[in-house]
């Protein structure tokens, strides 16, 4: 991991430090930099049991990257395993679920320790967190837990925003 790491609950306008991971196409990546998209939502999770709520973000998500090409969206599954060999194993199983060619595209497996990948994000708890990033880095949204209808509705104000200020320098 590259860079200081964000401030306690990462405030918005702060630059998210480079962590490298692997897509479940085995191509390695640096987050947020490699990624595609002007706009990059950035799932993050901890435990498998975070999954439904992944699911949820990225349903919504979804939706609107695929009525936005500037807009992408990647799940980051923190994985804490120390050996090549428990990467394996992991990766394989993560492969047998996620078939479909553009999900495993999108997922970005984090092999770190879960307290240090929580450190740079400045977090204290292992909670599923939803970032909204620009090419830099930038953080321009951020969201804790569930996507319910107050937070779905403000990450998407704040996509709305970033794009009409990019659509208007265009013009």
């Amino acid at each position: 991991m590259n860079g200081p790491p964000l401030a306690p609950n990462g405030p918005v306008g702060a630059v998210l430090p480079e962590i490298e991971g692997t897509s479940l196409e085995g191509r390695q990546v640096t987050v947020p930099h490699s990624l595609d998209g002007m706009w990059r939502f950035l799932l993050w999770g901890f435990t498998p049991r975070q999954q439904p709520i992944l699911d949820a973000w990225l349903a919504v998500v979804s939706r609107w990257c695929s009525q936005e090409r500037r807009v992408t969206a990647w799940e980051l599954p923190v994985v804490d395993v120390a050996s090549a060999w428990e990467r394996t194993i992991v990766e394989h199983a993560m492969r047998s679920v996620i078939r479909a060619p553009e999900a495993r595209a999108r997922t970005i497996s984090i092999y770190r320790p879960v307290r240090d990948v929580l450190r740079c994000l400045g977090m204290d708890r292992p909670e599923v967190t939803v970032l909204l990033v620009d090419t830099l880095g930038v953080i321009h949204f951020r969201a804790i837990g569930k996507p319910d209808q107050t937070a779905a509705l403000a990450a998407r104000s704040v996509l709305d925003k970033l794009l009409a200020r990019v659509d208007a320098r265009a013009h």
